[in-house]
């Protein structure tokens, strides 16, 4: 069934200048790029994004070459799939190419910031204990205040922003709605989050920052960009003590072949936030 949220088959095309703010991913394969994806940039002023709406799916196109071919069969052979990452529980196709590896992050970048509202279900969160309860039925909420006692549970030990547990409610029937309660939690609560979107990476790689313990973390993929949304580190890093701003720590990833990694996303950083002190 088609999700509400959607119309039967919609097109959303845009020049695109602000991404934001995960998912079990299906990886298919990769086709070499178009010509227009050879460098390897997505171009800020130029960007292409499109979703369809097919058979239960989102499709989601960075070319409008790729997209134009998809009209016909109603398939990509060269993506990156995420089975019930979408709204309600619908799986997301996005566009992959071999050559271009930041355009499929940049596009998941994207729809999940223009669909971060979207909801399956109830959205609720309840502080207890030390710890952070997310709920999405109003009646497990409900149940929650006089028990104090949730029965079945994703935990995430110090996964909570600031320190601490996160308890998101499983629903045995609904595989879908864990994920998406865990997406909301860290797009709400991130600094980073959806209401104030990301720009197009004008070098064409993956950009995130996540706020938290009185730091800036900078991550340059979205496998790092999800650890640091849960509490995780990031193993190596360019640390900036006191240099953010508010006198905030800012911590980068680094490559240890090299420095290309972290001047990126610092001098991104700097384009945000203006220039780190030393």
């Amino acid at each position: 069934m088609r999700p509400a949220t959607s119309a039967a088959l919609a097109t959303v095309s845009a020049l695109v200048l602000a991404v934001s703010l995960t998912g079990c991913a299906s990886r298919g394969k990769s086709a070499a790029s178009p010509e227009k994806a050879a460098t390897s940039e997505a171009p800020a002023a130029e960007a292409y994004y499109a979703e369809e709406y097919s058979d239960g799916r989102f499709y989601v196109f960075g070319t409008k070459e790729v997209h134009e071919q998809w009209k016909g069969p109603k398939t990509l052979n060269f993506a990156r799939t995420f089975i019930g990452s979408g709204p309600h529980g619908a799986t997301v196709v996005y566009e992959a190419h071999n050559e271009w590896p930041e355009l499929t992050d940049w596009l998941q970048q994207k729809f999940e910031y223009a669909h971060w509202t979207d909801k399956p279900a109830y959205y609720g969160t309840i502080e207890h204990d030390g710890r952070t309860y997310v709920f999405g039925k109003p009646e497990t909420e409900a149940e929650f205040r006089s028990s104090h006692s949730l029965t079945y549970a994703r935990s995430k030990i110090g996964g909570r922003v600031g320190g601490g547990t996160v308890m998101f409610e499983i629903d045995p029937k609904d595989p879908a709605l864990t994920d998406w309660l865990e997406r909301q939690y860290y797009a709400r609560t991130s600094s980073t989050s959806a209401a104030a979107p990301m720009p197009a990476p004008a070098a064409g790689g993956y950009y995130g920052e996540v706020e938290r313990d009185g730091r800036f973390y900078v991550a340059g993929s979205q496998k790092s960009h999800d650890t640091l949304r849960s509490g995780g580190e990031i193993p190596l890093r360019r640390t900036f003590i006191g240099g953010g701003p508010g006198g905030k720590t800012v911590v980068i990833e680094a490559d240890s072949k090299t420095d290309d990694l972290a001047n990126r996303l610092q001098a991104e950083f700097e384009r945000r936030h203006g220039p780190i002190r030393r």
